[in-house]
């Protein structure tokens, strides 16, 4: 009987512990997604003081064009004018309780330094909890390219196969 009523609460643990995993998880989720519409929203309205403050104590972009410290990006974000940033696709994946990761594909366009621009790009961020708030320590942007060949869309669907197969896993381990 002892055994029973040990395997019973055991069991309990186990379900109730994962349920609050999976709703943690959505809440950092959702919270990481409201902050990547905000710093667009920022960039946007050239709200530079709401950019920053979305932005870890140390932080690195990566573009086309190469790799950018703190510094430099807030030094360069007033040069950018941004018309639209609409995200879709979002993948989103938690690798230990204080990082966060978003990824997505961005449809944007604007002007930077007055040359204009419009297009699709894939797009990471990597958020770190630092001192009780999530902050961005790392972004991501690579044009997105159009396949233009049968191999090319053979790759893609084999990719693509192999994102399911990971994000199934990974749901499975939550």
């Amino acid at each position: 009987m002892k055994k029973s009523l040990l395997l019973l609460a055991v069991g309990l643990f186990v379900v109730v512990s994962t349920g609050f995993s999976q709703d943690a998880t959505e809440n950092v989720k959702q919270t990481i997604m409201d902050m990547e519409k905000k710093v667009a929203d920022s960039i946007k309205k050239g709200d530079w003081e709401v950019f920053e403050s979305h932005l870890g104590e140390k932080f690195l972009s990566v573009y086309g064009f190469g790799i950018s410290t703190k510094e430099q990006e807030l030094e360069s974000m007033p040069n950018l004018k941004m018309d639209t940033y609409q995200m879709s696709d979002v993948q989103f994946m938690q690798p230990a309780d204080n990082v966060a990761i978003i990824a997505y594909k961005v449809n944007s366009s604007g002007s930077y330094m007055g040359e204009p621009f419009s297009g699709n790009a894939f797009a990471t961020t990597t958020y770190v909890m630092q001192n009780g708030q999530w902050k961005g320590v790392m972004h991501t942007e690579v044009e997105a390219k159009e396949m233009d060949s049968d191999m090319d869309h053979d790759m893609k669907m084999e990719h693509d196969m192999e994102m399911k197969e990971d994000t199934t896993a990974t749901h499975s381990l939550r």
